[in-house]
């Protein structure tokens, strides 16, 4: 519970994260454990067990500091949908809603498995934000790909300074449209210099629809994910 991940700022993880990405159904770094996406459940909590923000807060050790407890809940949230495989979020998880650090309360009762609407009140902009991060899942169709082999095929990893990575994704429905997905785990904000123009679509806001903001070099902001499409197929 105590050992940070990879989005609480332990790069080490950082090849590990691409073989999750993944779906761990594409061989990386480690062998498939599936045969296709379609196996691979992606969650981060479940039911009885600590919740995603209990794991975080212990990890970090400040359990004090929601405001970056919930930059890195949103970060995992991100990168499980931008998955491949079948996303799983546990009610309240968008929250950060807590089990005061304990596990497996299946007979504790309401005081530690209550859901929370209080908080829901005073987070519902993370609800919002998660509802636009689903659209734009559902609006990319790069996760349509069933097949571990084209998956890898259209898939390329660029290591970035601190720990952070950018994935370039070859769209399997349009052969003139790639995206660019950014991932920060670190409290270091990043300049990058993508080396042509592309479009945001995601980040700090949420899911851009009819995206307008053209950049070139963009600034990479701690604990984050982002989402940039380009027109046209470039050499990574």
């Amino acid at each position: 519970l105590s050992l940070p991940g990879y989005f609480a700022g332990n790069t080490d993880f950082r090849e590990g994260f691409k073989y999750s990405l993944l779906s761990t159904s594409v061989k990386y770094v480690y062998d498939p454990r599936f045969i296709g996406p379609n196996q691979s459940i992606n969650y981060c909590e479940c039911h009885d067990n600590f919740t995603l923000f209990d794991k975080i807060a212990k990890s970090i050790g400040d359990e004090k500091d929601v405001k970056r407890i919930m930059k890195i809940v949103f970060s995992i949230n991100e990168a499980i949908l931008l998955s491949y495989g079948v996303p799983f979020f546990h009610a309240g998880q968008e929250i950060g809603l807590t089990k005061k650090f304990v596990d497996n309360t299946y007979n504790k009762g309401d005081e530690y498995n209550k859901f929370r609407y209080d908080i829901l009140d005073q987070r519902y902009e993370y609800v919002l934000y998660l509802k636009t991060m689903i659209e734009l899942r559902k609006n990319l169709k790069i996760n349509d790909l069933q097949d571990s082999i084209e998956i890898g095929k259209n898939h390329f990893f660029h290591d970035l300074p601190n720990g952070a990575i950018s994935v370039s994704v070859n769209s399997p429905n349009d052969k003139n449209v790639s995206y660019l997905l950014i991932f920060n785990p670190t409290n270091q904000t990043i300049v990058h210099d993508l080396g042509d123009y592309h479009y945001l679509i995601a980040g700090e806001i949420g899911y851009i629809k009819n995206s307008d903001i053209h950049v070139q070099t963009i600034m990479i902001q701690p604990y984050s994910v982002s989402v940039y499409k380009k027109e046209g197929i470039g050499k990574w």
